[in-house]
């Protein structure tokens, strides 16, 4: 026996017809993962060629794509620039006319942060023969390194070795400069203070 339709449900559909269509879209990378320890991505520094092209599809859903962007790519672990080509992420309505491959250059900048540190106690070198008595003013100063964030938000105060060297001053007074040993990549932010060092004889 022949099947016979006695009921379609529902018995109307509405079809919506749409115009095939085809725009200029901004290429933008979709740029994933977080760079080595003390690095950033230099959003301002990455290129991309072509930035535009041309993709075809329904009018409705172009209309409302102001971007359209690359298929993933990692900077995981990276501190060095390097150049990739990747597709188009594109639905599967939408093709490429002109550009399915995007050549993209990606730098990378230092990560720096600023930390100020208050009243470090100064050390004095001194020559263990000599017959001296050292005295500096004053005896503790401030100090502004500037670093890779992630050194210096784990950095502390008493890891700072603040010293002046007075090995070789004769018996006198003078204005010597503070002295520093710090980590990689860890610098003064702003000029070294100077005190005061008095020798006398023992």
């Amino acid at each position: 026996a022949s099947a016979r339709v006695q009921r379609i449900q529902p018995d109307v559909v509405r079809v919506v017809l749409d115009t095939v269509v085809t725009e200029r879209i901004q290429v933008t990378p979709d740029i994933i993962g977080e760079p080595a320890i003390g690095y950033a991505v230099h959003r301002d520094g990455v290129q991309i060629e072509p930035r535009e092209v041309s993709i075809k599809g329904p009018s409705t859903m172009l209309k409302q794509m102001s971007t359209v962007l690359t298929e993933p790519i990692d900077v995981v672990g990276r501190s060095l620039a390097f150049r990739k080509k990747a597709r188009l992420a594109l639905e599967p309505v939408l093709s490429p006319v002109d550009h399915e491959w995007i050549d993209i250059f990606v730098p990378f900048k230092e990560e720096l942060k600023t930390e100020h540190f208050k009243k470090v106690p100064l050390r004095i070198l001194t020559d263990p023969k000599a017959a001296y008595r050292w005295r500096i003013e004053p005896q503790k100063v401030d100090l502004s390194l500037s670093g890779p964030r992630e050194v210096l938000e784990t950095f502390h105060k008493d890891h700072l070795l603040a010293y002046v060297d007075a090995s070789d001053f004769q018996e006198g007074k003078y204005t010597v400069p503070v002295q520093l040993e710090l980590p990689p990549h860890v610098s003064p932010a702003e000029e070294l203070p100077q005190v005061e060092l008095t020798v006398e004889s023992v």
